[in-house]
């Protein structure tokens, strides 16, 4: 058997639950609104262009569009108020106990995600889990998942050696799919991330 020496873990669905971001557009788009003293018209015109910039389709992600307009201070400060009053749809103790676990394996532990990296380490920091973690690897780095290249940018960054290493995912139709394509062993989770996994690391 080979070697194991990094595991692999999103943000987002394994340690937040990503309806979060549901609950903080309407909040951000009404203290954009009023930062600005925007009218409803001129918000709209205002996310329209910011839409344009970015290239995105559908709703257009919050964190862009804050910093599209300057105002990401506002956005990390809303961010931290709906963590706050959401705490329950973050992963109980049990991923603690399946980091520590990790960690008394000599093992480390990376975080692979979409987010920005200031958010994850919001996040790790918030509900105690960023000591646990040793490599943070983000959209700022190396884009999104959804991108081969992303993967690419892992390995030469950190030096990995994707063979020995385990990524822990739900999405087989991205985030699993290209790391398979690169070498990486998977692991697909049909249910909340827990301790219970330990058996399969």
């Amino acid at each position: 058997m080979l070697e194991r020496t990094h595991y692999m873990f999103d943000v987002d669905d394994l340690i937040i639950d990503r309806g979060v971001y549901s609950h903080l557009y309407p909040d951000v788009l009404q203290a954009v609104a009023e930062l600005r003293n925007l009218s409803p018209l001129e918000l709209s015109e205002t996310i329209r262009k910011a839409k344009e910039k970015r290239n995105a389709k559908g709703k257009l992600d919050t964190y862009d569009l804050c910093e599209e307009i300057g105002c990401l201070d506002l956005y990390y400060v809303l961010f931290d108020k709906i963590t706050d009053e959401r705490s329950e749809n973050f992963t109980n103790e049990g991923l603690s106990l399946l980091f520590k676990g990790i960690k008394e394996m000599k093992k480390k532990i990376c975080i692979v995600s979409n987010d920005h990296h200031k958010t994850i380490r919001m996040m790790l920091k918030k509900f105690n889990l960023l000591d646990h973690v040793d490599i943070i690897f983000s959209r700022d780095q190396g884009g999104e998942k959804k991108n081969l290249e992303y993967w690419g940018k892992l390995i030469e960054k950190e030096d990995l050696v994707p063979e020995h290493c385990i990524v822990v995912g739900n999405d087989f139709q991205t985030q699993l799919k290209h790391a398979k394509r690169f070498g990486f062993r998977t692991i697909k989770l049909h249910e909340p991330i827990s301790f219970n996994i330990m058996k399969y690391l």
